[in-house]
């Protein structure tokens, strides 16, 4: 978890760096009412059609790939496949990864296997977290990446199918 989280926040140090080369520091000469507005709805329209769908992305395949896979091929499981559902409004399905459980697997494992996208989502956050507070500074195209993933615990448990209090519940009631 900690080598794909390592490795997803040097991909946004990339596109971070590229991003500050290909897109223009002044897209209008003028420091007018209608240039700030202009700027206003470039940054708006970049970070809902591209920054938003790249992110979802990045992080759900971090989250079911490194997340859940890592957990059940580290309890003997094979991944049979993943699937991408774009966010809303986009698409309107949920992705998710499917195993094959060895039927040797306990309740314990099962759970980690449960709450193993979780817990990347939280090493990856304190990676970029750690990064902010190195650099001094949040820079536009890392606000996102973490804000996905320090909520991913939340927002998996309030979006996604089966989750909710009765998630969380089902989850406790094994430990």
């Amino acid at each position: 978890m900690n080598f794909a989280s390592e490795n997803l926040v040097s991909i946004y140090h990339a596109y971070d760096f590229l991003d500050s080369i290909i897109v223009p520091k002044k897209l209008f000469l003028n420091d007018d009412r209608i240039s700030k507005f202009g700027k206003s709805f470039y940054r708006l329209n970049k970070l809902f059609w591209f920054n938003y769908l790249v992110n979802d992305y990045t992080h759900t395949m971090n989250h079911e790939r490194f997340g859940h896979g890592y957990r059940a091929i580290d309890n003997g499981a094979e991944i049979i496949r993943i699937v991408y559902g774009a966010p809303p409004p986009f698409g309107a399905k949920y992705s998710f990864i499917e195993w094959d459980n060895p039927t040797s697997i306990t309740l314990q494992q099962n759970i980690l296997n449960t709450i193993g996208g979780s817990e990347v989502g939280l090493v990856t956050s304190d990676i970029i977290r750690k990064n902010i507070l190195l650099d001094e500074r949040l820079t536009y195209n890392f606000a996102l990446p973490y804000l996905y993933t320090s909520n991913d615990l939340p927002g998996y448990t309030a979006f996604s199918p089966g989750g909710g209090p009765s998630y969380v519940c089902g989850i406790f009631k094994y430990l």
